[in-house]
């Protein structure tokens, strides 16, 4: 029971953790070029699924219409996460081998649809340890605005 209880204590911290990957492809939201992290994408899928389950239970027309708003930054995310793995943004058309490039390690280093997100966010952290809170809005900012 404890355990049950730690586990709902720790959601909140997730959450607030995580939902900046989420605003970040909302904001990217119809960028077919570049890259996209491996968290990325899964925090922005995850959580558009437990939405529309959400949703499902609310109204099935709140869902479908949810869906459809959704539809553009999800295959833009989804895009991007195949160009991670240094392949067409066009595998996302395929089911099986798509998922199976999702779950794959993006291409270390840079590749020819863009520089590392990896890089990029270590050096947030790094930066942000320096200089303070002030560096995430900075690097959202910077890569948001392109």
């Amino acid at each position: 029971v404890l355990e049950f209880f730690a586990a709902w204590q720790a959601l909140p911290i997730f959450y607030l953790k995580n939902i900046n990957y989420y605003r970040i492809s909302l904001n990217k939201y119809a960028i077919f070029n570049g890259r996209s992290r491996r968290k990325e994408f899964w925090i922005f899928y995850l959580i558009n699924e437990a939405i529309l389950f959400v949703l499902g239970f609310v109204s099935p027309v709140l869902a479908g219409l949810f869906a459809l708003v959704i539809i553009i930054p999800h295959v833009a995310t989804g895009v991007r996460r195949m160009h991670d793995v240094n392949k067409s943004g066009w595998y996302f058309l395929f089911p099986v081998y798509n998922f199976i490039l999702a779950c794959t390690d993006g291409t270390k280093g840079d590749n020819k649809y863009g520089d590392d997100p990896k890089t990029d966010a270590r050096k947030r952290e790094r930066d942000q340890s320096k200089n303070g809170a002030n560096t995430t809005k900075e690097f959202l900012n910077k890569h948001l605005n392109k």
